[in-house]
């Protein structure tokens, strides 16, 4: 029996206790050549997805070795990327940036899904830190400007716009100043403009965060 379909796929992956999927996952990586992947450029880009390793490593010590080894096998730029946002999960965000920075390096600044997540990854790491406002608002900023420029240059403006539509919510719910009502003007621009002629069921969270912006908008 093979499994063809990603419903049943993911949600395989969402029942599999972790530690069977830990021990299936090692055992794939460390025994099957990377040439012995079909189509491993397309591969690479979705298999060392954090939210595997999450489930996998809930030690993240662990989870960071194993994406030490893979990048030593292979070094490859979204390795780091994965890893990096692997270990922003887990709230280590000097070893992430680390990573992340390592990653455009590598990638000489022409991914913008790299680009991305580092804006991520700098978001996360400020949210939620209260120690110095002036500096956290400044690396917000940082970040949501780091997403416009890449909505503004890549051809993936969807991934970009629905990124951005959710760090403005954030970025409201916190500061709910004149700055976050221009981000979630731009955020429901971008989200309006992606979704036109788009069928619903393609873009469900996108249809769910033009609407919360929109309510946000609206309550003032």
């Amino acid at each position: 029996f093979q499994a063809r379909s990603h419903i049943v796929a993911e949600t395989v992956m969402q029942l599999v206790p972790s530690n069977i999927f830990r021990r299936v996952l090692s055992r794939f990586h460390k025994n099957i050549p990377i040439f012995r992947i079909v189509s491993y450029h397309i591969f690479k880009k979705t298999a060392y997805d954090k939210d595997f390793f999450l489930k996998a490593y809930p030690d993240w010590e662990e989870g960071k070795q194993f994406y030490e080894s893979l990048y030593n096998r292979d070094n490859d730029y979204y390795i780091l990327q994965q890893g990096a946002l692997y270990l922003a999960s887990k709230r280590k965000f000097p070893e992430a940036f680390d990573w992340i920075d390592l990653a455009i390096q590598e990638s000489e600044g022409k991914i913008f899904s790299i680009k991305n997540t580092h804006a991520i990854i700098l978001f996360e790491a400020n949210i939620y830190e209260y120690s110095n406002d002036a500096i956290v608002k400044q690396n917000l900023d940082k970040s949501m400007n780091m997403l416009s420029d890449c909505y503004r240059i890549d051809r993936r403006k969807y991934y970009h716009a629905r990124i951005f539509a959710v760090q403005a919510i954030a970025y409201n719910k916190r500061y709910n100043d004149s700055i976050s009502k221009e981000y979630l003007n731009i955020a429901k621009e971008r989200l309006t403009k992606e979704l036109t002629g788009q069928p619903y069921f393609k873009h469900k969270r996108m249809r769910e965060l033009q609407k919360e912006v929109t309510d946000l908008i609206n309550a003032g």
